[in-house]
């Protein structure tokens, strides 16, 4: 899988501010990838993953990496369905400033988790 590859790329990275890897097919073990990798980055600052096919344990490998990561202040996550697990995720993190949901879908207690979010997370705008 192409993101696999490519996470191990951005591990090591240091010069890489922006990736945009929207509808590139990336499943949930390209996610989980992913989501390893901005444990480590410490560049990327923008990551746009709209449209890709990633399902609930990339979601929230995603959601866990974001509790982690200090630079990435833009992420494009519109076109996916959220639950409560990545919505939580979302309320630790400090340092996002732009999150794109368009056509997000809300379900569970996801509502009640990002109700929360911008209650307690003063960065996103």
């Amino acid at each position: 899988n192409g993101a696999v590859a490519l996470s191990e790329a951005l591990k090591i990275n240091s010069t890489l501010i922006t990736l945009n890897l929207s509808c590139n097919t990336i499943k949930e073990n390209g996610a989980v990838a992913l989501s390893e990798a901005l444990k480590m980055n410490s560049t990327l600052t923008t990551l746009n993953l709209r449209g890709n096919t990633i399902k609930e344990n990339g979601a929230v490998a995603l959601s866990e990496a974001l509790k982690i990561n200090s630079t990435l202040t833009t992420l494009d996550l519109s076109g996916y369905t959220i639950k409560e697990n990545g919505a939580e995720a979302l309320k630790t993190n400090s340092t996002l400033t732009t999150l794109n949901l368009r056509g997000y879908t809300i379900r569970e207690n996801g509502a009640v988790v990002l109700s929360e979010l911008f209650k307690i997370n003063s960065t996103i705008r």
